[in-house]
């Protein structure tokens, strides 16, 4: 019976460790959003000039074109004014624009910023994806793994200034890519003006076990130890059962060792 109790505490102990793990959630790319009057943001980071897209020249798909300003304003690290880098058609705005990083690099955070004072024009709105792949993965986005989506709500007018920031909700890694396609979307007033495009280098990764983690790899050792305990008993029981079996003296023996006594107290 209590060998029973045991398979039956162990085992639940096992299917709680293992509902604990399939129930832990996995960080999320989360983009924050703000509008600005200013280049000064209370969410957002400043505008970087030492960041990994600094100084690189994006590439605008060659199906597209280029409204107004240059993409070479998106990586110089200054805020431009004016129509900086207006990507795509003029009343459509949706366009690709590609950035090489040279190598693949662990990317921490990536800051979008725009400057345009008119709500439709300073609201952001775009989908982005990267790629390892060594050679140039193309226009497609089916050739690259989708990192986030944007679309800035609310009325920016007056604003002049919006921003966003890409980067994981547990204050990992938003992963590590070479190639990041950016396909700026319209939003019926043409497409987004910007003025930044900052790409952050991440941390080396280190495994820092979640409380929840080490819960289920708690509660795993657990199962591990009573199920060792339980062998052992189960093979000490055996051990027992299998030692040959001493029987008692016969009723020869018990009489004739009362004799020997008899006579050795006779003497």
């Amino acid at each position: 019976m209590k060998i029973h109790n045991y398979i039956v505490t162990f085992g639940s102990l096992f299917s709680v460790a293992l509902a604990a793990l399939a129930g832990t959630a996995n960080a999320a790319i989360i983009p924050t959003t703000e509008y600005s009057a200013t280049t000064s943001f209370t969410s957002i980071p400043a505008l970087s000039n030492s960041d990994l897209a600094e100084g690189i020249a994006p590439t605008l798909d060659p199906s597209e074109v280029m409204e107004a300003g240059s993409l070479a304003n998106l990586t110089d690290g200054v805020y431009n004014s004016g129509y900086s880098a207006c990507i795509g058609a003029k009343y459509d705005g949706s366009a690709k624009v590609k950035f090489d990083l040279g190598a693949t690099k662990t990317i921490g955070q990536i800051n979008t910023f725009g400057n345009e004072p008119w709500s439709e024009r300073n609201r952001q709105k775009y989908a982005l994806y990267g790629s390892a792949s060594p050679s140039d993965p193309g226009w497609d986005t089916s050739s690259y793994t989708f990192i986030a989506s944007v679309d800035m709500a609310g009325d920016g007018t007056g604003t002049m200034y919006s921003g966003v920031t890409i980067q994981d909700d547990a204050g990992g890694n938003v992963g590590s890519y070479r190639w990041l396609l950016w396909n700026e979307q319209g939003t019926g007033g043409g497409g987004a003006c910007y003025t930044g495009f900052d790409v952050v280098e991440g941390l080396a990764a280190t495994v820092v076990p979640e409380p929840a983690t080490v819960a289920v790899w708690s509660l795993l050792g657990l199962c591990w130890a009573g199920v060792s305990v339980l062998r052992r008993r189960r093979k000490g029981l055996a051990q027992i059962d299998a030692a040959p079996v001493r029987r008692g003296w016969s009723e020869e023996n018990r009489v004739a060792i009362r004799r020997m006594l008899d006579r050795q107290l006779t003497k």
